[in-house]
């Protein structure tokens, strides 16, 4: 029996009885990684987690899409490119909405430079890492709202995603053009290959092992 793989758990099909938006950025960022700002003084005040929070998409919202039929949605926002798994979670639990997050990578310029060069069994594993064990802290994605663009910002994500399985459930490529190149032949084959990956201990000691995975992939 197959199942969806959500931002908070596993769900049977059948529970989904409503409107899918199979492709809906729900806060995407699209801007070079130069042109961002970093919210980091946020983090400075008492006051930061309500501020942080007014970055994103709101629970209001989400919650107006489910009083209008929406039962799940996937958005497929890329590594790199404001994913914001903590916040996903966050909105699934506070309005019921199922949310599906997505790994994988964006055409050029959006999608992160170092995948360029990277072996297909890299990027597989690292596709694995972030469905079977979950999401790390990425720069260019954020945190509650928080874009990651600094190693303090990075490290309160790795933080708090090491506390929390926030899983992905999909895989989302994008090529660069209609002429294949071996960047993307390397997508695509990792995302058609994607070995089982197994790891023991807690879910804090997996993600460390997939941290470091990421870590190997991107380097």
């Amino acid at each position: 029996m197959g199942f969806i793989r959500t931002v908070t758990d596993d769900i049977d099909p059948s529970m989904i009885r409503g409107t899918v938006l199979g492709f809906t950025h729900l806060e995407p960022d699209w801007s070079p990684l130069g042109d961002r700002q970093s919210h980091d003084h946020l983090l400075m005040r008492s006051n930061s987690a309500s501020e942080i929070a007014e970055l994103g998409p709101t629970v209001d919202g989400v919650s107006s899409l489910a009083r209008g039929g929406v039962a799940l949605i996937v958005d497929p926002t890329p590594p790199g490119a404001g994913r914001d798994p903590m916040r996903l979670r966050d909105l699934m639990i506070a309005s019921g909405v199922a949310i599906v997050a997505c790994t994988g990578a964006h055409a050029p310029p959006v999608r992160l430079a170092r995948v360029e060069d990277r072996s297909a069994e890299y990027l597989a594993e690292w596709f694995a890492f972030e469905i079977s064990n979950g999401m790390a802290a990425i720069i260019g994605d954020r945190f509650r709202g928080l874009p990651l663009l600094s190693e303090r910002a990075s490290g309160i994500a790795a933080d708090g995603l090491n506390d929390a399985a926030v899983r992905a459930g999909a895989i989302r490529i994008t090529l660069a053009s209609a002429q294949i190149d071996r960047a993307d032949s390397a997508l695509i084959d990792a995302a058609g290959w994607l070995p089982i990956v197994e790891i023991s201990g807690d879910h804090a000691s997996r993600m460390r092992a997939a941290q470091a995975a990421i870590t190997r992939a991107l380097a």
